[in-house]
């Protein structure tokens, strides 16, 4: 029992090092295809397309681990704190509230 949790653990290891290299071989295949064709740019290496593919990470997601969201949860028209979506009675009033300070009239005196 506990030699078969192991052997599946190295193979799902495995498995994801074989997936990030092909990623990674993918990234480098298209890049050597179309930049130097288009741009007249550089062709890479393995390193450097590692290099490229974590700074394109730190470029769309920020340093923050599995690319975190900055917005506060509970805010927006959504799920609720208690993790149920709200009725469509509960919604309009929660929008008419946001709402209450603007002058929607359409009336031309």
């Amino acid at each position: 029992m506990e030699r078969s949790k192991g052997l599946k653990m190295v193979g799902f290891r495995l498995m994801g090092l074989v997936l990030i290299v092909l990623v990674l071989f993918i990234t480098m295949t298209l890049w050597n295809w179309l930049i130097p064709a288009l741009f007249n740019g550089p062709v890479i290496t393995f390193w450097q397309t590692i290099g490229l593919i974590i700074l394109s990470k730190i470029f769309f997601s920020g340093l923050v681990p599995m690319g975190g969201s900055r917005r506060p949860r509970g805010r927006g028209f959504g799920f609720s704190r208690e993790g149920k979506r709200p009725s469509r009675e509960d919604w309009w009033k929660r929008f008419n509230e946001t709402n209450r300070g603007e002058d929607n009239s359409s009336t031309v005196e």
